[in-house]
């Protein structure tokens, strides 16, 4: 009798594992929040990168895009994806000489590549995962009001030294299922830009906070 019940085990359990560490996801994500360009710490700061980091305020972050993960065990999952970022950064009105209103527009594309740990339950699946990711900066636009001139807006093209970029993101979030196929997944995302926007010794380095969430097809 209890060799007939583990080969019913055997049958039933080894293949319901087998198939969580063979499953793959797929689908559409969105997220928002917050952006902003670090200036590094202040024993290094110049004095330009300290006026700029005081006048500094950030904007939105909205990034747009698609989400891949595979099982590779019952607990982790290598996840990856390509997004396209909207970024605005902020200076505080008045601030710089001339300029009424000042802004910077950024529109880049990311590429994070990771790993994922997940905390199998009945219901949810917790998890939180390390992050490389490559981007690509592919427009970037400066946008400001000249006091002398208050019905004039100035739109220029600003591409900074840098237009390659990789940095590290950390998230954590949870897989809530909708149905037999498909899951909800919000998560909270935490990325910072290891290489400088610009060159030398000027240090700046973007960085960003949102709330991400995703519809996964699971197959």
């Amino acid at each position: 009798m209890k060799g007939k019940l583990f080969f019913l085990m055997l049958v039933f359990v080894v293949p319901a594992m087998a198939q969580v560490q063979r499953r793959n996801q797929l689908g559409p994500k969105l997220g928002f929040g917050y952006y902003n360009l670090s200036y590094g710490s202040s024993s290094k700061q110049t004095g330009l990168t300290r006026t700029l980091d005081s006048l500094q305020v950030g904007n939105t972050a909205l990034n747009i895009g698609v989400s891949y993960k595979r099982r590779l065990t019952r607990e982790l999952s290598l996840a990856t994806g390509i997004e396209l970022g909207k970024y605005q950064v902020n200076y505080l009105e008045n601030s710089l000489p001339s300029l009424a209103a000042y802004h910077q527009k950024i529109l880049q594309l990311n590429v994070p590549i990771g790993l994922e740990y997940n905390i199998i339950s009945d219901n949810w699946q917790p998890f939180f995962g390390v992050y490389v990711q490559g981007s690509k900066i592919i427009q970037s636009e400066m946008d400001y009001i000249l006091q002398q001139g208050w019905n004039t807006t100035t739109l220029q093209s600003y591409l900074p030294a840098t237009t390659w970029l990789y940095g590290m993101a950390i998230t954590a979030g949870a897989q809530l299922p909708l149905a037999d196929h498909w899951t909800f997944e919000p998560a909270i995302w935490a990325t910072y830009t290891l290489k400088s926007l610009a060159a030398n010794n000027f240090i700046q380095r973007p960085y960003q906070l949102s709330f991400q969430a995703a519809v996964l097809y699971t197959f």
